[in-house]
């Protein structure tokens, strides 16, 4: 059988279980990356809907990149907990859609001090003076040693387009695409925008429409990430394209949160199961 076959069996297997945000274990002791001043670690957090990543800085600072989808509120506050989030030192969100941004509001409440990021295509009318806008092409310091740089910023009629943007630390590169759609990847391709990458984050849930082979083969990341969409499954064809270039694939449905922790040269990834019936999968 081939590999994304048996990937395809064990989501169907997951999809069917029907886990709730009721399903988050509340008896787990808090996770302490224990990052030195030269690290940085990423966990992409198991939502049972829509998609929330959380940046570890040293010093205890974090930052979250979008805030998971509609009913996931419980589960966000949970794993908020369990990592040690006191404070937020900022929000980036991806793309105006609820399955990123559903928590937004709660979380202004908890975390009052907190910097809202958006694409400077996705006006707010809030007038919120904490929030702030990054352009296509412009790089933003995170950190003394963590860049972002976007790669593509705009919006459509569809709102299927998003912000698209690298993060950079030491010799390591995470590209969190947000946008599903081939006529982008073309253009980012031609215009010679997408550079070499180690983690990639999968746009729109694995959909159909996004990670093409010529994509996948030019950005040739050794790790991709999938978040989860309640009542949809990967494209086949998408597992079947990152599968074919030997890309480690995490789908947080199946895995659980996947904590990446970089130092300036090497990365080590964790998957870290905190649903309390989700069967732990051996690597491999």
């Amino acid at each position: 059988m081939k590999p994304f076959l048996l990937f395809l069996l064990v989501f169907l297997t997951l999809f069917l279980s029907g886990w709730t945000s009721d399903d988050v274990r509340t008896n787990i002791e808090k996770i302490n990356v224990k990052l030195s001043e030269d690290e940085i670690a990423v966990t992409f957090l198991d939502l049972t809907n829509g998609e929330s990543s959380l940046i570890h800085l040293p010093k205890g600072e974090f930052i979250l990149v979008n805030t998971g989808g509609q009913g996931t509120q419980k589960e966000l506050k949970a794993y908020l907990d369990v990592y040690g989030v006191k404070k937020l030192k900022g929000i980036i969100i991806t793309k105006q859609n609820s399955l990123f941004t559903s928590n937004i509001d709660w979380l202004i409440q908890e975390f009052s001090d907190v910097q809202l990021i958006y694409g400077a295509h996705n006006k707010q009318e809030d007038g919120n003076k904490k929030i702030i806008y990054w352009q296509k092409g412009k790089e933003y310091q995170l950190s003394p040693f963590l860049a972002a740089k976007v790669i593509h910023e705009n919006q459509d009629k569809q709102k299927s387009l998003g912000m698209d943007f690298l993060l950079r630390f030491g010799n390591h590169q995470f590209l969190f695409m947000a946008s599903a759609n081939p006529d982008l990847e073309y253009q980012m391709l031609e215009n010679k925008e997408l550079p070499i990458t180690n983690i990639l984050k999968v746009a729109e849930f694995g959909n159909e429409n996004g990670s093409g082979e010529k994509f996948v083969n030019h950005v040739n990341p050794q790790i991709a990430i999938i978040f989860h969409k309640k009542g949809f499954l990967p494209s086949s064809d998408v597992l079947e394209r990152l599968n074919n270039s030997w890309i480690d694939i995490y789908y947080t449905r199946q895995f659980g949160s996947v904590t990446i922790k970089c130092t300036k040269t090497d990365y080590e990834v964790i998957p870290i199961p905190l649903k309390s019936d989700q069967p732990k999968v051996q690597q491999g």
